[in-house]
């Protein structure tokens, strides 16, 4: 079916296909809808650090599925289409999961930094890895969002009509307005008050009211 490119294209089917088995331990079948799910809540806070592991190994799966399938493009092969469909469904899944991953890893570090917190003067550099606007762990979520709803955009005009495209990259919209209110709640935190001088952990501080 792939002349010349047959090895690739396998095996990027088989990654992806253990990328989605190692979702479906952390997220159930409908992974295609839990993916959407607030990684924050206490269910999957405590999900995800349950399923690192899994997770982890999700996203090691699709980067090797997109690394084969991106082979295949190259090939400069007829069927292009189709291939580039592969690429931002693989994109997907490494999206899925890192998610989640880093929803825990930013309550960690930022619990972390209270249970070693040094007084005195303000220290930003410790904040910047989960907030900075440049390339903390929510800006990074937010490029990586808007860029998947464009390949999405792409590859549904490539296989469809418009119809219900809005309301399927409504949901990329969404996400972006997710990580850019938690980008909001913890730049206004820190504006406020000193990194330094609170000893409430994330949970107490940002999840109590909002769960």
């Amino acid at each position: 079916m792939y002349p010349g490119i047959s090895v690739q294209m396998i095996n990027g089917f088989n990654k992806m296909a253990e990328s989605e088995a190692h979702l479906a331990k952390c997220l159930g079948r409908h992974t295609m809808t839990e993916m959407w799910a607030d990684p924050f809540t206490p269910y999957h806070l405590k999900n995800t650090l349950d399923h690192l592991t899994d997770y982890k190994n999700a996203r090691l799966c699709s980067e090797s599925a997109q690394e084969n399938f991106m082979a295949a493009l190259s090939s400069q092969t007829a069927d292009s289409t189709f291939i580039k469909t592969m690429l931002v469904n693989t994109r997907l899944l490494n999206y899925t999961a890192t998610r989640f991953i880093w929803a825990r890893t930013i309550v960690d570090r930022w619990n972390w930094i209270y249970k070693y917190k040094t007084t005195g003067k303000k220290d930003d550099s410790r904040f910047n890895d989960i907030n900075s606007s440049a390339h903390g762990l929510t800006a990074d979520l937010m490029d990586f969002c808007t860029e998947l709803r464009e390949e999405y955009k792409q590859a549904w005009l490539s296989e469809n009509m418009s119809y219900r495209m809005g309301t399927m990259t409504g949901r990329f919209d969404s996400e972006y307005l997710f990580w850019r209110n938690w980008y909001n709640r913890l730049v206004d935190y820190n504006k406020h008050y000193n990194i330094n001088d609170s000893n409430l952990k994330f949970e107490d501080l940002f999840l109590k009211t909002q769960h």
